[in-house]
């Protein structure tokens, strides 16, 4: 009877808790939302919500390992717990997504000042064995009644506006506001359509020239990705640049860039004007964090038949300081390759 009786412990638990964090997962969650829903129309009382996504995360994963990666969101999720009172709860509800819910408001701002004080715990340095980790939060925020009267119009909204933040610059908190809807709407349109932009070979390069000032001569030309679809129109790529880094889709992107500047420079560089010219390629944060860039790198080169001291790659000074180690070891590999490398910004 014991036996049994611990067994269905471990089920109930295993059902309502995650087993990394210890956190009330997504069922429990959803129970504890409507019970608060029930609570404060009988009180004619309020309640908050927070969606919590990390930034940068995925590069810790990728640079540290999934060790570290688990010892970050265990630290993550004991840190929250210190920023809500008891009786409101602290969930994990996705791989590096949280949701806090603030059972009962007194004010307005109550789940403002709880928003601040996850930023300020969050960003503060993460000790993961014998490495440090930095990760900022992404903040999104709805409230009951005011947002929404259920469950899944209160989360919605939260997320919509957690992704708000994200789109104002990540590690910031903003709360929700009707016009986010259709914002939102547009961003998941737009996600759709990059993903057949892809298949359907709307991306386009264009090539700026570098000039030497002194003698006049195109000595080299930046690599630029255009969006030219035939519904929109041209699209700026600060519309969709960030949408692909958010959504991975950077990923094929840029292995597709590299091959494609990589074959166009092999066209013109053994034109009149293009001789001796080097192409300069940029490299996202996110594509740089893939393992199979160096061989994506080296296998455009190699289907050119030309020297790689022809291709340059540029990388941001962020993305460098987001892991200097890591990334002074691929920067140096990329030398060894021959080619060159410069810092950007």
């Amino acid at each position: 009877v014991t036996a049994r009786k611990l067994q269905q412990e471990a089920l109930i638990k295993s059902a309502n808790f995650d087993v990394l964090t210890g956190l009330p997962n997504r069922v429990l969650l959803h129970d504890r939302i409507e019970q608060a829903i029930a609570n404060a129309r009988r009180h004619n009382g309020s309640f908050g919500l927070l969606y919590l996504d990390l930034d940068n995360f995925k590069i810790i994963n990728d640079t540290l390992g999934h060790e570290s990666g688990d010892l970050l969101l265990c630290e993550a999720a004991s840190r929250l717990q210190t920023c809500v009172r008891d009786g409101d709860t602290v969930a994990r509800v996705g791989g590096d997504e949280f949701v806090l819910l603030l059972s009962e408001m007194h004010a307005r701002n109550d789940i403002d000042l709880v928003a601040q004080r996850a930023l300020a715990t969050l960003g503060k340095t993460f000790i993961l064995g014998g490495s440090e980790g930095f990760v900022g939060v992404s903040i999104g925020a709805s409230v009951f009644p005011e947002d929404a009267h259920s469950r899944v119009d209160l989360m919605q909204h939260a997320d919509i506006a957690m992704y708000r933040a994200k789109e104002m610059g990540r590690n910031n908190y903003q709360r929700y506001a009707e016009q986010m809807q259709s914002r939102f709407k547009w961003r998941m349109s737009m996600e759709v359509q990059l993903r057949a932009a892809i298949e359907n070979s709307e991306l386009v390069m264009h090539y700026q020239p570098q000039i030497d000032l002194a003698s006049g001569r195109v000595v080299g030309a930046e690599a630029l990705i255009r969006w030219e679809s035939p519904t929109l129109g041209r699209i700026s790529p600060a519309q969709f640049i960030p949408l692909a880094e958010e959504t991975g889709l950077i990923v094929p992107i840029g292995a597709w860039v590299i091959q494609r500047s990589c074959s166009d420079a092999a066209q013109w560089l053994q034109t009149p004007y293009g001789k001796g010219c080097a192409v300069a390629i940029n490299l996202s944060p996110r594509q740089f964090s893939e393992p199979g860039l160096l061989s994506t790198i080296q296998n455009a080169i190699a289907d050119t038949e030309l020297g790689a001291q022809h291709f340059e790659f540029e990388v941001t000074e962020s993305l460098v300081m987001q892991d200097p180690d890591k990334a002074a070891e691929l920067l140096k590999q990329i030398r060894a390759l021959g080619c060159t490398v410069a810092l950007d910004d």
